[in-house]
């Protein structure tokens, strides 16, 4: 069953975001948005989405109570689960559904794994704000960027080269 804090999210798509400034890039925006909605409700292709979906609402049932660790971990905050669904609905249809996880520190986390040393872990805080971190044999890289509507380019880069 699912929480009723965050039934709400899971039906919240990120279409009030507009990237342009004009109206013709306005309309663009809302037409990709409206097919991309459309494609991500089917059975075929919307199912990764589906289950990614599923997998936070069962995260939000485990993590929405005080000492949800046994260590005396706070509560998950719905602001920090409405930024998961924000992020698994920009996840592009071509990267893989990412292990999905919740942290005591508050965050959500995902992570994209090919071996413990190929490896991009994405964590979510409560404010919008996305923390990565990967690590491809001796290579490694980190930063943050902002919850934004978008994939980030380089995220999607750095999952590409630790799963290719």
């Amino acid at each position: 069953m699912i929480h009723a804090l965050f039934a709400p999210m899971l039906l919240t798509a990120p279409t009030d975001r507009p990237r342009s400034t004009s109206e013709v890039g306005f309309q663009i925006q809302r037409a990709i948005g409206a097919v991309s909605d459309h494609v991500r409700s089917s059975v075929t292709y919307g199912e990764p989405w589906n289950a990614a979906l599923a997998q936070l609402a069962e995260i939000w049932k485990e993590t929405s109570l005080p000492n949800w660790d046994g260590y005396g971990a706070p509560a998950l905050t719905p602001d920090v689960f409405h930024c998961a669904v924000q992020f698994v609905q920009t996840i592009p249809f071509d990267v893989p559904q990412p292990e999905i996880g919740a942290s005591s520190a508050g965050d959500i986390t995902f992570e994209w794994a090919q071996t413990p040393r190929r490896i991009v872990s994405v964590g979510i805080s409560p404010n919008g704000e996305l923390h990565y971190a990967s690590l491809n044999g001796v290579r490694r890289n980190f930063g943050s960027f902002p919850l934004d509507g978008t994939f980030d380019p380089h995220l999607r880069a750095l999952i590409a080269s630790v799963l290719g």
